[in-house]
């Protein structure tokens, strides 16, 4: 009992040292065990299905949008809204008062768009009993000569020219050809003519305008001629198969109307 009386504090610090020495031994388990548990946790939770979110219902949003977008604005500046955009009322071809510009290009149409050819046929053969001539018509229906737009007739041998081919070679006999060869000068491109097939392409358009208001007509204006309408001229300065496109020419504002 003595010993303990005299050396119960070096006891008593040697358990708290034993205890302390196993409870630091222990913690790196336990830390470990405490880990897997989280592990398995975080596992549980991150690698779980999950179901998406149902899609929200946005049809009134929409439907609102759809009613933005669909506003006409407020129609002040355009055509036929006057209160802001005063027009000049003039008489008109019956006597009744209508809009100046109702006299103007918007009320010109398309009747009728018609295709001109270049055309070369080959018509006849004229033996003098010496020289053997083919005659062959040239058309030229966009020329501003009205005599190429009805058509010139040439007596032709091979090697002559025009301003629009040469003639190559007669195939066939001489006196009683099969065809001709024709050589385009501009293309220099080689085609055969016959008795009953001729060389025929588009080579422009010309347009029957009316203008509705007036009810004036324009027959068979071709590209550059000019027209007076409501105090204005303009030149056409383009005819396709489907469109006739004119200038203004003071202010040279272009227009294409269709049929």
């Amino acid at each position: 009992m003595d010993l303990l009386k005299n050396h119960y504090e070096k006891i008593v610090l040697s358990v708290v040292l034993l205890a302390l020495a196993v409870v630091a031994a222990y913690l790196p388990i336990e830390v470990s065990n405490v880990r897997s548990s989280l592990a398995e946790f975080t596992g549980r939770v991150l690698g779980g299905r999950v179901d998406p979110l149902p899609p929200l219902n946005l049809s009134t949003n929409q439907a609102v949008l759809d009613r933005l977008h669909a506003y006409p604005g407020a129609p002040f500046s355009r055509n036929g809204h006057n209160v802001f955009n005063p027009v000049r009322w003039v008489k008109g071809p019956d006597g009744m008062p209508i809009p100046e510009e109702d006299l103007g290009i918007k009320q010109l149409q398309v009747a009728k768009i018609t295709p001109l050819y270049t055309r070369v046929s080959f018509d006849d053969v004229r033996d003098s009993g010496q020289t053997i001539r083919y005659q062959v018509k040239e058309v030229q229906e966009t020329s501003t000569k009205a005599s190429e737009q009805r058509g010139v007739v040439r007596y032709m041998t091979p090697g002559d020219k025009t301003d629009l081919f040469r003639l190559v070679e007669a195939q066939g006999p001489a006196g009683q050809p099969t065809g001709l060869v024709i050589e385009l000068l501009d293309s220099n491109q080689q085609v055969v003519i016959t008795l009953d097939r001729p060389y025929e392409v588009v080579s422009g358009y010309s347009a029957d305008l009316r203008h509705a208001a007036t009810n004036k007509t324009y027959n068979r204006e071709r590209q550059d001629d000019q027209l007076a309408i409501g105090g204005e001229t303009y030149k056409i300065v383009a005819i396709e198969s489907d469109a006739v496109t004119l200038e203004n020419v003071h202010t040279l504002k272009r227009t294409t109307i269709r049929p």
